[in-house]
């Protein structure tokens, strides 16, 4: 019977090998004469940890060739159909069976030898980032500081790992609202605030994302994330104007309006809340303040006869109800005539 060279060999191809690359070359002899020793080779199996594997019986093939009597014949191993090469779908690599076999009649002689195909890994999967894991919304407070987890991030790649191919690096790459806010953890899979948030100037941000792999050439895959950004009672309340001026006719009785002072407040919700309130300097003024409705109002009788009461200028606070931060500005009312005396 024909005899290979040596019973098992091993050889490594890459997952990205084309049709008719060499994979190896085995050898193999028969000492008998004429066409008991013409020599046929072939692949008879492909197996993945010792089970069929389907498709990949059809990823190699080996030349058929005869020799002189007595002296070695050489035949290579090429890779048949390298689209069913994938070093991620075998890892261990696939077990092939080659054989030999001679011209004899009417009984053929034949032997068998295994060749162990490793699947050496190339870059052909890019990041893949897991979008079940990594949200596609979040909030976070505009006081948040330097380093507050924003989102954690998952991101995987299907190269063999321990490779450059499957290692990862994330990079913030874009944000609709100012650059410089959102940064990588330094994790590197997470997602933080990187510069001073302001719900006020940007309340709603989305952030780009990309995973690099370090493959060459590498893989980018990106994802948005949008960030919400909650808000905090930063911002004091301001008053429309410094001076508000205002008119009333000294007929007019208690409770009645002699104007509205208005402030507007960035903040939102019971945060934008205003107070509105009169700031006490010692002297009886004939007017108050509605806390919520800023209406100036008659709260004593009004005299244009008397000069000391005919013109009256007082200050005017607005902040929130549990905040210090105010603004304050000056209510001027002139009481104007009427034929009473």
């Amino acid at each position: 019977a024909p005899l290979f060279a040596q019973p098992s060999y091993a050889a490594a191809v890459p997952e990205n090998a084309a049709a008719s690359d060499l994979v190896l070359v085995v050898s193999a002899a028969d000492t008998d004469e004429g066409a008991n020793a013409d020599l046929t080779f072939a692949v008879v199996d492909v197996r993945y940890r010792d089970a069929p594997c389907g498709a990949c019986n059809e990823a190699f093939a080996i030349g058929s060739t005869s020799g002189a009597v007595g002296a070695a014949v050489q035949a290579a191993v090429v890779v048949s159909n390298g689209t069913v090469l994938d070093r991620e779908r075998w890892p261990l690599g696939l077990d092939v069976t080659v054989q030999v076999c001679d011209g004899g009649v009417p009984q053929r002689l034949c032997t068998e030898a295994s060749v162990a195909v490793t699947l050496s890994d190339v870059n052909d999967n890019p990041p893949a980032w897991d979008v079940q894991a990594t949200p596609h919304t979040v909030v976070v407070g505009e006081e948040a500081g330097l380093g507050t987890l924003v989102a954690g991030l998952v991101v995987t790649d299907a190269d063999e790992a321990g490779t450059a191919n499957a290692e990862v690096s994330l990079a913030v790459t874009g944000d609709s609202c100012r650059p410089g806010q959102f940064g990588i953890g330094a994790d590197g899979r997470s997602l933080v605030v990187a510069g001073g948030l302001d719900r006020e100037a940007h309340a709603v941000c989305v952030v780009e994302m990309t995973a690099t792999d370090g493959g060459s050439p590498s893989f980018q895959a990106r994802i948005n994330v949008t960030v919400e950004v909650s808000d905090h009672n930063d911002s004091p309340p301001v008053f429309v104007a410094r001076l508000f001026r205002f008119n009333i006719s000294e007929a007019q009785g208690n409770a009645s309006v002699v104007g509205i002072i208005t402030a507007t407040d960035r903040d939102t919700a019971d945060r934008a809340d205003i107070r509105y309130g009169m700031v006490s300097d010692g002297r009886r003024v004939p007017f108050t303040v509605d806390p919520s409705s800023g209406e100036v109002v008659v709260a004593n009788q009004l005299d244009h006869d008397n000069p000391s009461t005919r013109n009256w200028q007082f200050l005017v606070f607005a902040r929130h109800p549990v905040a210090a931060p105010q603004d304050i500005a000056t209510v001027s009312v002139t009481i104007t005539d009427v034929n009473d005396n």
